[in-house]
């Protein structure tokens, strides 16, 4: 069967897809994995005898007298728990050459240890010189001995216990027969400094050993945490964590929660550490008797300049005080607008187990405004509802800068400060129809300024997608005026409660009822908001100084005069004064052939469509040349039946 081009690029994709998951999943699986890969201890038994081998770095040096046969010797090795070594611990090897042993993390990672033994030279002279403190803290230790040409001092660099004392070490030196040492073997000495041995063996030669010492701690540092690790953990519990290394001094070892959002840091009481294995101690802290629900990380010093965090492991806490942290408003920058649908992001910390318990308000002056509805929503480890806002606008809510978010749970009523994400206040708005609007006053002229003031009349816009850019003023003629006119005109304004617009001279002379629709999505997307107020709209007044239109008709039966023609009657005679064309119907219609009379002018009969026209947008105008000078003269069409 043959495949089509688009089937094969399918499974191409699919296939891609499916090896792109399988390394993701890989890798994170690699993340969680063990790194350690230490060769710790090594040693050979020898006629009853264990012989401890040191490890030096990566390299075991060690000599044996001359008559220990080294071709089958077997090592006891111990390695970091969960790697694995080659050879194998527990495997006799020929050790008169170099061993070379590979030990593997789990993770797969490598570390290379090379094992070189050899026998003395029966006729040489032992110079081998074995130091060892006496009397160390508990806990490892280990050194690092650099050799040097014989002429040359070799350094010994011991790493010792935290709680060594150093100023009063006493240091035994394991001598060849017949040698002697300066400073003396077993002396208790201050290394605080490096110390310098020096060593006259039997044949009269001499070496010179610089001891230092170090009983630093190590970088301490934190496993991977889940996330839900202590999510039960109440106030005044205890919580235990691995970590290493920590300091064997209690009192030095500090523990703080730091809040992931804010970074507020709270010191926790530790009562215990236990070393439970290699490289691994069960820290056990107090929490407070009280605490916020939410995210944090958890810090420790071992000393003032050793510390880590879990900077990288969120760890929710969900059994202390319900928290808000903070809201994310859909859609509004800067403000909650409270309109039918409209909702908001709040990150919420609460109990998971019961979360159908929570209601959830807004609240100002004391005054609760519930959520209608609550969602939770956790994706990539938030902890976000989705709330829809409650009607503020029905419920006479005030507008303001200092509402509170309340959570509510068992008759408590927990608030906090309504913020964005950056710790700024929300302001909101209570975003309804609009409302309470006036004029001030009821008759205009066109080309009047028309201002609306109320409440709800228009929302700043900042190019979010609830609003419309513009909020609307409309005119719809009322049931008297005998007319079905309707304008709206697109408003935009500086303020929330005034809208202003000039009245266009295509508005129709009449009577209209005022209604309002802001720019505000989800309010009269379908209806305009009433607003109870009627106004008159005049014809403007001639601008000739004298003359102006008494009547103007339309003959609308065909056995009587004027029969679908228009007269135009003024107060004076006209003539002297040139009439230069009639508009009818917005302006849509010119005539300028017609009839003059002394003092009226009758055109010829007018189109059926524009007679249609003009039983609804009646009003017109003459304009008339007088001396050179131009002037528009106003009037309103009568059909006379």
């Amino acid at each position: 069967m043959k495949l089509s081009p688009l089937f094969k690029l399918s499974m191409c994709f699919l296939l891609i897809f499916v090896s792109c998951s399988k390394d993701s999943n890989e890798t994170e699986e690699t993340q969680s994995k063990s790194d350690k890969n230490e060769l710790l201890e090594f040693s050979v038994t020898i006629q009853d005898t264990k012989n401890q081998l040191v490890i030096n770095s990566n390299e075991i040096l060690h000599t044996f007298p001359a008559e220990i046969n080294l071709t089958g010797l077997t090592p006891v090795i111990t390695i970091s728990e969960k790697a694995t070594i080659s050879p194998k611990s527990g495997v006799a090897q020929d050790f008169t050459k170099e061993v070379i042993y590979t030990v593997t993390a789990e993770n797969g990672t490598t570390n290379i240890y090379k094992v070189n033994l050899a026998n003395e030279d029966e006729d040489a002279e032992n110079k081998n010189v074995v130091f060892s403190f006496m009397n160390l803290a508990e806990g490892r230790s280990n050194f690092n001995h650099i050799k040097q040409p014989e002429a040359e001092a070799d350094s010994i660099q011991y790493r010792i216990p935290y709680l060594s004392n150093i100023p009063a070490l006493k240091l035994h030196l394991n001598l060849p027969e017949g040698a002697t040492s300066i400073p003396k073997s077993d002396e208790t000495l201050d290394f605080t400094n490096p110390v310098t041995y020096t060593v006259t063996f039997h044949s009269g030669d001499s070496k010179k050993y610089i001891v230092s010492v170090d009983n630093r701690l190590d970088q301490v540092e934190l496993p991977p945490f889940s996330i839900n690790m202590f999510a039960d953990k109440a106030p005044g519990e205890t919580i235990t964590f691995n970590a290493y290394p920590t300091n064997p001094i209690l009192d030095s070892v500090k523990v703080n929660l730091i809040n992931s959002h804010t970074r507020e840091s709270t010191p926790l009481i530790v009562e215990k550490i236990e070393n439970t294995s290699y490289r691994s101690d069960a820290v056990t802290a107090r929490l407070p008797e009280s605490y916020l629900n939410g995210r944090y990380e958890i810090e420790i010093f071992i000393e003032h300049d050793n510390s880590t965090e879990t900077n990288d492991s969120d760890l929710r806490f969900s059994k202390g005080t319900p928290n808000f942290s903070h809201a994310s408003i859909n859609g509004e920058l800067d403000r909650v607008i409270s309109r039918p649908g409209a909702h908001i992001s709040a990150n919420l910390y609460l109990d998971h187990s019961r979360l159908e318990d929570y209601t959830f308000s807004l609240k100002k002056d004391g005054v609760a405004y519930e959520f209608t509805n609550a969602t939770y929503s956790s994706g990539s480890g938030n902890e976000s509802f989705v709330l829809t806002l409650p009607d503020l606008d029905t419920a006479d809510a005030p507008n303001g800068i200092d509402y509170k978010f309340a959570i509510h749970l068992d008759g408590e009523i927990y608030e906090y400060n309504l913020i964005d994400y950056w710790g700024k206040a929300i302001p909101v708005v209570s975003g309804g129809s609009p409302k309470n609007a006036s004029v001030s006053k009821n008759v205009y002229t066109k080309g009047d300024m028309l201002t609306v003031t109320g409440e709800n009349l228009y929302f700043a816009n900042k190019g979010e997608y609830i609003f419309r850019e513009f909020s609307e003023i409309v005119l719809a003629s009322t049931d008297a005026s005998g007319k079905d006119l309707s304008y709206r005109f697109p408003v935009e304004s500086n303020s929330e409660n005034t809208l202003s617009l000039p009245i266009p001279d295509k508005v129709q002379s009449g009577s209209y009822e005022l209604k309002l629709k802001n720019n505000l999505i989800g309010y009269n997307n379908n209806n305009d908001a009433e607003t109870g107020i009627e106004i008159e709209i005049l014809q403007p007044a001639s601008t000739h100084p004298t003359l102006v239109v008494t009547e103007a008709i339309i003959g609308v039966k065909s056995d009587k005069p004027f029969y679908k023609q228009a007269r135009i009657t003024f107060n004076e005679s006209i003539e002297g004064i040139q009439v230069d064309e009639i508009l009818f119907v917005e302006n849509s219609l010119s005539v300028k052939n017609f009839l003059n009379y002394p003092t009226s002018v009758v055109t010829g009969q007018l189109e059926d469509n524009y007679l249609n026209e003009m039983d609804q947008k009646s009003d017109g105008k003459v304009l008339v040349t007088d001396n050179g000078v131009t002037y528009e003269i106003p009037f309103s069409i009568v059909f006379q039946h």
